[in-house]
């Protein structure tokens, strides 16, 4: 890791919980510097309290919450999830009470720390792109002076789970997705749905991790009771698919699981119609956004499993990100 320094940039869904822990608990500690929340699987009073009581379960209990985005650029196409519960962690802590939206200071937290630490600051973004966008709009030294986003969002095959070509987090803020793959582009690295898809776990993994027992496995268990509604008997047939979309992009930075990655530019389709919010892609040489195809499965399972079995931080030095195989 060097001297880098992270911030998760999240809303605070089932998946997004076990991003947060496998980057806190994972990594040196001090790593991670602050949680900035977004509107997104959750609206953003329920978001800034499911960080909190993530932030219970994590090593550093002490990291920053800094409250952002509410409500997109301009408009969302996208629908809550039934699979995140109706609080975002499987109605393990119920419905925050509102409160209305106050300042945005994840966004100046945002680029407080990217002047801060020049060069040095990761953002690993697991919602829609709206504070990084913000933060981009508000100063024109932001992507400059960051070391790399992690983006867990867009399609790379046209295959979206929002709409027929748009994926969730992209969905819910076109706009702003559109300006992370323009003017983040050189800094920018994408994780897909579509890869995630493809690396996809079993129900059979999670019953191993559960088995576990641990505090952190009781946890999994918890915020996942309404994910659960949607496993298929075994007895069905069809496919016993389990995702943790956001926790490949920690797992991304925590130990490098890419094994096959290319580079393109981008951009995404802003005009009204069906195909808003769809990705478009040209092969391109790099320095260009990054774009992860696959995944070390089992690497990623043994991340998992060392998060649930409350082994602490990986020892020795986080390995640099050269994937094995480039295309």
């Amino acid at each position: 890791m060097g001297d880098t320094k992270v911030i998760i940039d999240t809303d605070a869904g089932v998946d997004d919980a076990i991003a947060v822990l496998l980057a806190i608990n994972l990594l040196p500690r001090g790593s991670v510097v602050a949680l900035t929340s977004t509107f997104g699987n959750v609206d953003l009073h329920q978001a800034n309290l499911n960080l909190t009581q993530i932030l219970a379960h994590a090593s550093d209990q002490s990291i920053p919450i800094f409250s952002g985005a509410h409500k997109p650029l301009i408009s969302s196409m996208s629908s809550k999830w039934a699979g995140h519960g109706v609080d975002g962690l499987g109605g393990s802590i119920g419905v925050a009470p509102y409160t209305p939206p106050s300042e945005n200071h994840a966004v100046s937290a945002l680029l407080r720390f990217a002047k801060a630490h020049p060069k040095e600051l990761t953002i690993v973004a697991i919602g829609p792109a709206t504070n990084l966008a913000l933060a981009a709009m508000l100063d024109p030294t932001f992507v400059e002076n960051l070391k790399e986003v992690i983006y867990m969002g867009c399609t790379t095959r046209d295959q979206g789970n929002t709409t027929p070509h748009a994926e969730f987090n992209v969905a819910s803020d076109p706009e702003a997705a559109h300006i992370l793959l323009t003017q983040f582009a050189q800094k920018l690295t994408i994780v897909s749905w579509e890869t995630v898809c493809d690396a996809h776990l079993t129900w059979a993994v999670y019953d191993e991790l559960v088995a576990l027992r641990t505090p952190t496995a009781r946890f999994l268990q918890r915020i996942f009771s309404a994910y659960e509604q949607y496993r298929p008997s075994a007895s069905s047939g069809k496919h016993q698919e389990f995702i943790l979309c956001d926790a490949y992009a920690t797992a991304l930075l925590v130990a490098d699981c890419a094994t096959d990655v290319s580079f393109a530019t981008g951009r995404v389709e802003l005009s009204e119609g069906p195909t808003r919010g769809a990705c478009h892609w040209v092969p391109s040489a790099a320095p260009a956004t990054k774009l992860v195809h696959m995944f070390d499965v089992d690497r990623f399972k043994a991340l998992l499993r060392h998060l649930m079995e409350e082994r602490g931080a990986l020892h020795g030095s986080t390995p640099s990100r050269h994937p094995e195989k480039e295309t």
